[in-house]
């Protein structure tokens, strides 16, 4: 088994990051693969009017990535952002 981690942002070690790191490790331990996609860009904080457009950046910056992500037979949003756009 294939397991695709999509990250908004490089990992730190603290919060969901650190929950995150401790599940990939234990993936690890039972021989699934885990493999960690990043944007292209880092995402800064933005307006909340701008978040939209954070989005669509993210996504965007993600497509170079689309066909390896695709081939894992899991895809994990890290984040709150939705990974729908995998799936059309």
């Amino acid at each position: 088994m294939k397991i695709a981690f999509i990250h908004s942002e490089k990992k730190i070690t603290t919060g969901a990051h650190y929950i995150n790191d401790l599940i990939a490790t234990k993936l690890k331990e039972r021989k699934i693969k885990v493999k960690d996609f990043y944007p292209k860009a880092p995402l800064m904080d933005s307006p909340h009017h701008l978040k939209g457009l954070k989005n669509i950046l993210f996504f965007y910056s993600l497509l170079e990535n689309k066909d390896e992500i695709l081939k894992c037979d899991l895809i994990q949003g890290t984040t709150l952002y939705a990974i729908d756009i995998y799936t059309l």
